[in-house]
């Protein structure tokens, strides 16, 4: 998939009709899994830097210091793995969860989408 994962959730919320806001659940559901990337690549780290971490972020004023002190200690390709590995059990997870719900239509469209997107 070579699209933008935000555009791309936007599209999958506009085939199964999702009617409220379609912008925020995806980047609601975009935030979730970059922030429990970010507890498994941190989780892998020695207890020492861990606690060290958490006390920078305890220290942190907003969100932006919170993702800089994050950064200081992540191995970035290891994050951008393990970020497609949660994004991809996430978003099948709730596909699964919506397939019953959704009309046949629906259905047909949306395993349509999916599989141009291989």
């Amino acid at each position: 998939m070579n699209q933008n994962p935000l555009e791309f959730m936007i599209q999958i919320l506009n085939i199964i009709g999702y009617a409220d806001d379609k912008q925020k659940f995806a980047q609601e559901f975009l935030t979730m899994c970059m922030a429990q990337t970010s507890a498994k690549v941190l989780a892998n780290l020695p207890i020492e830097k861990q606690k060290e971490i958490q006390e920078k972020i305890k220290k942190a004023k907003d969100q932006n210091k919170i993702t800089s002190v994050l950064r200081e200690y992540q191995n970035i390709d290891e994050y951008q793995r393990t970020l497609i590995d949660i994004t991809k059990e996430n978003f099948t997870e709730y596909i699964e969860k919506i397939m019953p719900t959704l009309t046949s239509e629906q259905k047909d469209k949306l395993l349509e989408f999916l599989s141009n997107q291989r």
